[in-house]
């Protein structure tokens, strides 16, 4: 789709608000290449005990290696942490077929 990059850093954004910290935080900027390019996350630090189970898979999903299991927009929204917590938002909640067809038409 040409936008696989933004779900991917998206799940970078969302472990750092969790984490104060990058999945692939290394000594030296090479190393931090070479764990992103193996793409291992490892939530076993403190910070993500409280974590649920849905958050977490929310995150793996996005920060994938594989292109082609990532979490697409659409998927994200039908994940079980979107489906319980999206409810609870404060602000409207957009249908999601109607910002991809808008999308669509700006591309």
């Amino acid at each position: 789709t040409g936008y696989e990059g933004d779900e991917f850093g998206a799940g970078v954004v969302l472990y750092f608000m969790l984490s104060k910290s990058t999945p692939f935080l290394a000594p030296t900027p090479a190393l931090t290449v070479k764990k992103t390019m193996e793409g291992k996350v490892n939530l076993n630090y403190g910070c993500f005990d409280h974590i649920s189970q849905q958050c977490r898979n929310l995150i793996f999903g996005l920060v994938c290696k594989d292109i082609k299991k990532r979490l697409k927009g659409e998927d994200i929204l039908k994940t079980d942490y979107m489906m319980v917590y999206r409810g609870s938002a404060t602000e409207p909640v957009l249908e999601s077929s109607k910002f991809l067809s808008s999308r669509k038409k700006q591309d």
